[in-house]
């Protein structure tokens, strides 16, 4: 009776042997499109285009064939990322405040460089690089705007501007509405013309260089968007409710709101963005959840 048992254990020991040399597992290179997109960003002048997850990875693509990648140690979703142009270092702001720098090293992966964070009690909403500058930009919940030199993301506090300045100079009735900023954009035709945009009624036009407060524009929509007309001399805004706004920089009253996908209620323009065309006019690409 005990041989038969000794006879089945045997068996099993072979059993086991045979499928661990037939069949072996082994990490192969990621590839296709990544699962559960939540950040996207192009450098135009090495011609990358790096997708961040919700689930804390990071994919650079370039030309056919060519894949960088990276991923944090622990889930955590990417919500922003950004370029440091024809530098080959990219910006990554996550979900819990961190900003982190990655940079792409030659066996086709990321190395995080370097991680930081403002403060506790300030939370990051937004973050830029602008071309041939030393430095991070970056917009708060407490409608602050920071600068963070690189490459060791430290705080540069002599050229922040913070929100108390503004206030001072705009006559607004209640601070808390609008305080936190959406977004910052530079202006194409003149890199030291800032837009920096509240979440609600307020939207300024700022001199970097000179530290000035040139226009400043109040509206009563809930901003989801902004980008800058490739003129320069104009912007446009898109709302919560389906609908986007024109601004002229010389006039302080807004153009009429267009509604292209119908009357409202409709959903929010995530983003917005507008293009000059070589034949007339400019285009505006929308990207909504119909």
């Amino acid at each position: 009776m005990f041989k038969i048992f000794r006879k089945n254990n045997l068996r099993k020991d072979t059993r086991t042997e045979k499928r661990n040399d037939m069949f072996k597992l082994k990490w192969s290179n990621p590839l296709g499109f990544p699962h559960k997109p939540s950040a996207i960003c192009y450098d135009s002048k090495c011609h990358l285009l790096a997708i961040g997850t919700s689930f804390g990875l990071i994919r650079v693509y370039g030309k056919p064939g060519v894949c960088y990648y990276g991923q944090f140690s622990y889930d955590i979703e990417i919500v922003k990322l950004e370029f440091i142009l024809g530098k080959g270092i990219l910006i990554c702001l996550t979900n819990d405040n961190m900003l982190t720098l990655w940079k792409l090293t030659s066996n086709r992966s990321i190395k995080m460089i370097i991680f930081s964070k403002i403060n506790k009690e300030e939370f990051i909403i937004t973050c830029f690089s602008v071309m041939n500058a030393s430095f991070v930009i970056c917009g708060t919940d407490l409608g602050n705007v920071c600068f963070l030199g690189l490459p060791q993301l430290n705080r540069i506090v002599k050229k922040d501007i913070f929100f108390s300045k503004i206030h001072s100079i705009v006559n607004i009735k209640s601070q808390m509405n609008y305080r936190r900023i959406q977004k910052i954009t530079v202006c194409p035709c003149d890199s030291e013309k800032w837009i920096i945009a509240f979440s609600r009624s307020l939207i300024v036009i700022y001199n970097i260089e000179n530290d000035i407060l040139l226009y400043s524009f109040t509206h009563e929509e809930e901003l989801q968007d902004i980008c800058w007309n490739p003129s320069g001399k104009s912007f446009i805004m898109s709302t919560v409710h389906g609908s986007y706004i024109q601004w002229n920089l010389h006039e302080s009253s807004a153009g009429i709101p267009k509604t292209p996908y119908g009357p409202d209620p409709c959903k929010p323009m995530n983003n917005i963005f507008v293009s000059s065309l070589e034949t007339y006019g400019y285009l505006i690409i929308i990207r909504a959840v119909l």
